[in-house]
């Protein structure tokens, strides 16, 4: 049997047989640039006249870690600063037509903060939509350019360690819906505009500047996530010697009233020091004034089983959200406690009545972090009386994941 052999399909044009790179159709061009880092998509202007000016039109400026990583490895610390604002100079002056998408990782101890004001313009200009900036320098947080407000076509928006300032006449963001902020700090009132769907605060300062957000633009929210930004308030104040008053509705926000005028939201994450502060001019609460209809997922973190004032202002949370359908509970401060407090929680738990609080959409509770304790046992039976409806209840010694690593994988 004679072998198979394969014959090459024979090119009747000898240029094209000559170019078949840069014969390529234009459409899998692009599909093959925004699919490779832009450091190697500049590269393939060489390959071809076709290839040669492609790729300053691609609408994803990626800037993240690969391309710091591969900027700096094995460069001098000192040079840092020089070579990356260097590298990102060139790429946005390159580039031609509007930029969607922009993602930018800036290495630690660079000071190149002069040139935010022209990036940022530039974006502005160019209808950028979508912003990721992570810097890895902790101290001192990097200031954002005036220019970034000007961003009106702004849809999203992820920080990582900068600080806000925004101008007097600043009115919001007319298009913006998701906000996500890590360790940012705010140094004036600012509000991101009236059609925010999501918002997450992360380690954040100064978010008394944000009570225009929390008051009037607040209506289509939907999911709203505040962990440790308070909290970092109160640690300002010890630190700087300021006082700072746990009952003061002027320097902290007044989370009922906040959650009373947010028909929309659907999903609430707290870290468990908010809970103190539900409403700083009463005690222990039994509901809200307002019920929240559409709550569907509740995830509290680092809660206290001992400490009334926690439990009573989440069970408040529970209670008031009547087609809850996700309790997510991780445990916090463990370890031996007074004898006093410890009977205080067990009578509390004991004195509930759970006709008053009975969940027809409440599928699934998880308990992360567990330590066995009398009152999580007396809490999880207080629930599972409560809640008919209930499908699955998950108590583990798991840790639940506070953050969306998400954030950090640009």
């Amino acid at each position: 049997m004679r072998p198979i052999v394969k014959r090459r399909r024979k090119i009747s044009d000898p240029a094209m047989a000559d170019d078949l790179i840069g014969n390529l159709p234009m459409h899998l061009i692009s599909c093959i640039l925004d699919r490779i880092p832009i450091i190697d998509a500049a590269k393939t202007s060489i390959l071809s006249k076709t290839w040669r000016n492609i790729w300053r039109s691609r609408s994803d400026v990626n800037l993240g870690r690969p391309f710091m990583n591969q900027l700096v490895s094995g460069k001098d610390r000192d040079e840092w600063d020089y070579i990356y604002s260097r590298a990102v100079k060139r790429i946005l002056l390159a580039h031609e037509g509007p930029i969607v998408k922009f993602v930018m990782h800036k290495p630690p101890l660079t000071f190149f903060k002069p040139y935010y004001g022209s990036w940022m313009s530039m974006m502005a200009s160019k209808g950028v939509k979508h912003i990721s900036m992570i810097s890895e320098t902790k101290f001192p947080l990097d200031d954002m350019p005036s220019q970034f407000f000007s961003c009106s076509e702004l849809v999203y928006l992820l920080l990582v360690r900068y600080s806000l300032n925004a101008p007097p006449n600043f009115q919001g963001f007319c298009n913006l819906t998701s906000v996500y902020l890590i360790s940012v700090t705010f140094l004036a009132d600012m509000s991101f505009g009236p059609q925010l769907t999501a918002l997450s605060l992360i380690f954040c300062w100064g978010i008394q500047h944000l009570v225009c957000q929390f008051t009037r633009h607040n209506k289509n929210l939907n999911k709203f996530e505040l962990v440790r930004s308070e909290k970092q308030e109160v640690f300002w104040a010890i630190m700087y010697d300021k006082d700072y008053s746990l009952t003061s509705t002027k320097e902290r926000i007044n989370l009922q009233r906040f959650l009373c005028s947010t028909p929309e939201i659907a999903t609430l994450i707290l870290d468990s020091f908010c809970l103190t502060f539900l409403d700083p001019e009463q005690g222990m609460l039994i509901r809200l004034k307002t019920d929240m209809e559409n709550m569907k997922k509740l995830v509290l973190h680092n809660v206290d089983f001992y400490d009334l004032r926690q439990i009573s202002s989440m069970l408040c949370l529970v209670r008031s959200s009547p087609n809850l359908q996700s309790l997510k509970i991780s445990v916090g401060n463990k370890g031996k406690r007074l004898k006093p407090v410890e009977l205080a929680a067990e009578q509390y738990y004991t004195s509930l009545d759970c006709k008053k609080m009975v969940l027809h959409q409440h599928y699934t509770v998880e308990i992360g972090e567990a330590e066995n304790s009398k009152a999580e046992i007396l809490f999880r039976d207080y629930i599972r009386a409560s809640s008919p409806s209930l499908k699955r209840l998950y108590w583990h010694s798991k840790v639940l994941k506070e953050f969306d690593y998400k954030y950090f994988s640009f």
